[in-house]
């Protein structure tokens, strides 16, 4: 974003100044964090045991495919592959 100057082309923001929130901002992150927290699905790569490779895994698998289609695959690759090569 840029700011208009008196007597020339636009300088760029600062970074505080674009990442500044308004003061009427009405926090989001509360009903989002309430509404996960009493709807979230339990799935096997949101569980502290999956570990960084099968979240990996699944970040891969549900790129363009349905969360139902990929629990069952999902299950399958870590049985035969549970850590990386």
């Amino acid at each position: 974003m840029t700011a208009p100057t008196k007597n020339g082309p636009p300088t760029p923001r600062s970074t505080a100044e674009q990442a500044a929130p308004s003061a009427d901002a009405v926090p989001l992150h509360t009903p989002v964090i309430a509404w996960f927290e009493a709807n979230a699905r339990d799935l096997p790569w949101r569980r502290p045991e999956a570990g960084a490779w099968g979240v990996m895994v699944s970040e891969f698998m549900l790129q363009q495919t349905p969360v139902n289609r990929v629990l069952p695959v999902y299950e399958q690759w870590l049985a035969r592959w549970p850590r990386p090569a």
